[in-house]
């Protein structure tokens, strides 16, 4: 991520597993393959596990029915940059949507926060918007995981980072086997490829 300068005003996403980074203007970065060593991807292979794990038992769906679907990325929110600059539509994070109007197999959305609200970063808060614009926001804070069925009836936003940096690990499960990822480096994951 160090190779997309913090100063460009957009999202930066870095998926270990895809060994990828895109940063604003869908920049994409060529990772090295020693870039993660066995014991990084270890460690984020637990972290997937545990998530999967806790996101399985919140929404009362049996852990061997919940499929981990790609991409699943640390995102880096800067607050640098012109305000309102824009490279291209998914630099836009901060409009209202409904995660499975994106993408139709998503069920379930989570994000595990790597940064802290205040401290790190101003602006950046999560917003659900119920029925009659009811918002309610949540301040991002270190290992704060929190999880929601996909679909409109939990559209959100994240507003602007207008300063700092804002971290985040998103993964996104589905239900439906056949859009499950198949081929992981992350051997906790591997086996759903064979169920």
């Amino acid at each position: 991520m160090a190779a997309i300068p913090a100063s460009v005003r957009g999202p930066t996403i870095m998926d270990p597993d895809l060994g990828l980074v895109l940063g604003p203007g869908a920049k994409q970065v060529a990772v090295p393959a020693d870039t993660f060593s066995a014991e990084d991807m270890e460690a984020y292979g637990a972290i997937m596990k545990k998530t999967h794990e806790a996101v399985a038992a919140v929404h009362g769906i049996p852990a061997a029915r919940l499929f981990h679907t790609a991409p699943t990325f640390i995102a880096r929110l800067s607050g640098r940059g012109k305000v309102g600059q824009s490279l291209h539509v998914h630099d836009e994070y901060f409009h209202l949507h409904a995660d499975k109007n994106n993408t139709e197999h998503y069920d379930v959305s989570a994000l595990v926060y790597l940064s802290d609200y205040g401290d790190d970063f101003d602006g950046g808060v999560f917003e659900f918007h119920d029925p009659g614009d009811i918002v309610t926001p949540v301040l991002p804070a270190k290992g704060l995981l929190i999880t929601f069925r996909s679909g409109p009836e939990n559209a959100h936003r994240v507003t602007e980072v207008t300063k700092g940096v804002r971290l985040a690990f998103s993964t996104w499960w589905t239900c439906d086997s056949t859009k499950r990822l198949r081929k992981s480096k992350l051997a906790v994951l591997n086996h759903h490829a064979e169920l």
